[in-house]
């Protein structure tokens, strides 16, 4: 019971943080944005790929407050603005959390963070969020450099390749 309870009152919260997220002029009640977000949830774990903040987008967008092409933007701001706020809270409660789980745990010394881990956990999460990042941004760049028509992808030299060669392919002379 105590369980539901928390999670009715974390689902209350969500919704009326959301609808604090939304612009000022929107006329969404609470018991309107708790609809709103409680079915957009339940979507998103009945359905792929968050189908339901696309249904929350949609619900925002039927209100005149919210119509047109200005207040899909605010929602959808609203929407992104949420899943950062999410993202900090999780990663400021895996730095309160890590520290104990990890003196907790016995790490294995053949794992390549093994000793890290054990004796620096922030650090390692550090790391690791900044690998994350790191990959982020390289597939964030690579798909606006295809989605880019206007720049084209310039191909590497063969010479600074010496993979065809070594799996014996030849080499075209005008390259």
């Amino acid at each position: 019971m105590l369980a539901i309870a928390l999670l009715l009152a974390s689902l209350a919260a969500k919704s009326v943080r959301w609808r604090l997220l939304l612009p000022q002029h929107a006329a969404l009640s609470r018991s309107e944005a708790y609809r709103i977000f409680h079915v957009s949830q339940f979507l998103n774990n009945v359905l792929p790929l968050r189908a339901g903040d696309l249904f929350r987008l949609r619900s925002a967008a039927r209100f005149p407050s919210l119509g047109g092409a200005d207040g899909m933007r605010a929602a959808f701001l609203s929407l992104v603005a949420e899943r950062l706020i999410d993202a900090v809270c999780l990663f400021g409660v895996s730095l309160l959390v890590l520290p104990i789980f990890m003196r907790a745990v016995r790490t294995p010394d053949h794992l390549p963070l093994g000793p890290l881990l054990r004796e620096r956990p922030i650090l390692a999460l550090a790391l690791l969020t900044a690998l994350a990042a790191l990959v982020l941004v390289f597939r964030l760049g690579r798909r606006r450099a295809v989605d880019d028509p206007a720049q084209p992808l310039a191909a590497p030299p063969v010479e600074a390749s010496p993979i065809p060669l070594a799996l014996g392919y030849p080499v075209p002379a005008t390259l």
